[in-house]
């Protein structure tokens, strides 16, 4: 443990270098320090972070992450969570995907510091995201609907972002018509295809 050359040629090969770091939101620009009295705590606590991940991207993950959340949960995020438990596999997932971010929402406040909520919380993240994979296919032009989800969704990962929390906005200002997926005049398609090549800056 500790050997920094190692880490280094583990990242090269795959394909991470000192530059990509530094160029992240949030650089990585310090070496990595080895606390040898704290590495056997955190060793377990990447090995079950490990679990979580890999069972949250196999979709086993949602119930066995609500159960040991339990009573962790706030009160205003049970409903929603318990839409999202008993629609996890409904063709219609827009609906899914506007619960789980809501149980985000009511979750966010009382994360820090949580490894049951945040674990929930991840598992939720990846709800949104598999619904949104598995319903756009089917949706045709009503695909549109699962920006604002899916908007809010990048928001509470990613923090205080205000760029995207303005295309949120701006989305959100949209006429009906353009956010549903309906019929819309040549005016709000642009408008509509300005606020998206912001969101992919």
């Amino acid at each position: 443990g500790g050997n920094a050359s190692a880490y280094w040629r583990v990242l090269s090969d795959a394909g991470i270098t000192r530059e990509r770091l530094a160029g992240y939101d949030r650089p990585i620009v310090q070496e990595p320090q080895m606390f040898h009295d704290k590495k056997d705590a955190l060793i377990n606590d990447f090995n079950n972070y490990l679990g979580v991940l890999k069972a949250v991207h196999s979709g086993a993950d949602m119930q066995a992450s609500a159960a040991a959340a339990g009573n962790k949960i706030p009160g205003e995020a049970r409903g929603y969570l318990g839409y999202v438990l008993s629609h996890m596999k409904d063709s219609q997932t827009l609906p899914l995907m506007e619960a789980a971010v809501e149980a985000r929402t009511e979750l966010a406040p009382h994360v820090s510091g949580n490894k049951e909520l945040l674990y929930l919380d991840l598992a939720l993240e990846e709800q949104v995201r598999s619904a949104a994979e598995r319903g756009v296919s089917s949706a045709g032009m009503g695909a549109a609907a699962f920006m604002k989800p899916l908007l809010q969704n990048l928001c509470l990962s990613l923090g205080d972002n205000e760029e995207l929390c303005y295309c949120l906005k701006t989305w959100q200002e949209l006429p009906v018509s353009v956010r549903t997926g309906g019929r819309v005049s040549k005016e709000e398609a642009l408008q509509a295809v300005a606020v998206i090549n912001r969101i992919r800056r």
